[in-house]
């Protein structure tokens, strides 16, 4: 997710950060030790990223939750569908006629179109 705001643009952020390495020095200690040198202040950054920021209530549009007479028809119509699909997925005729095509298919395969050739076209392991 990215924030766009114009209190954090700076060319500190925009420069990528060189690696460290594990045996780098460790950071001087103090709180003011960077602030006579350029550095940043954070607390002043975050303070001014936040102020930015809009509650989240401001970013939810309650609305759209009303029930209107067309919501709860849409809402009926397309419960009335996904019951009609899940019926005919979960219903006993259903597994009937995709067991019966399973059969018919087989059958098609083994006794009406039958072994490949066995004159020496066929090059696959089977084929013997």
């Amino acid at each position: 997710v990215r924030v766009r705001s114009p209190q954090l643009r700076s060319r500190a952020l925009a420069r990528p950060r060189p690696r460290r390495s594990l045996l780098a020095a460790p950071p001087r200690a103090g709180p003011d030790s960077d602030k006579g040198k350029g550095g940043k202040d954070w607390d002043g950054a975050w303070s001014a990223f936040t102020a930015g920021l809009r509650s989240p209530e401001e970013y939810v549009d309650r609305d759209v939750f009303e029930n209107t007479p067309y919501q709860q028809q849409t809402k009926d119509e397309i419960k009335r569908a996904e019951r009609a699909v899940l019926g005919a997925w979960t219903s006993t005729r259903f597994a009937q006629a995709g067991g019966a095509t399973v059969a018919l298919l087989l059958f098609v395969y083994i006794v009406i179109i039958g072994p490949p050739p066995s004159d020496g076209r066929c090059t696959l392991p089977w084929c013997g």
